[in-house]
């Protein structure tokens, strides 16, 4: 786990700069992907789940999934630079 802590530390810098960079260069495809999965999650979940959130809930959400991002995307560039070397 050190180790893997360690990485996320030398990346994350980067993962965050490209997590800022895509949303704003490719608003349009990730905005139809939110669609999407807003369209799965009310098949899946109804109506409510999400609508029952409070205001602090909502963005503790959207921060939890942001940090998901910055780490997917740090492996996604961990292994891009492996695949270039």
């Amino acid at each position: 786990m050190t180790d893997k802590l360690t990485q996320h530390e030398e990346w994350a810098p980067a993962s965050s700069r490209y997590l800022i960079d895509w949303l704003r260069d490719e608003p349009d495809m990730l905005l139809a992907i939110a669609r999407g999965r807003h369209a799965l999650g009310h098949y899946r979940y109804g109506d409510t789940l999400m609508y029952e959130y409070g205001q602090n809930e909502l963005l503790a959400n959207a921060a939890e999934e942001l940090a998901d991002a910055i780490n997917y995307i740090s492996l996604f560039l961990q292994r891009r630079s492996l695949h270039l070397c």
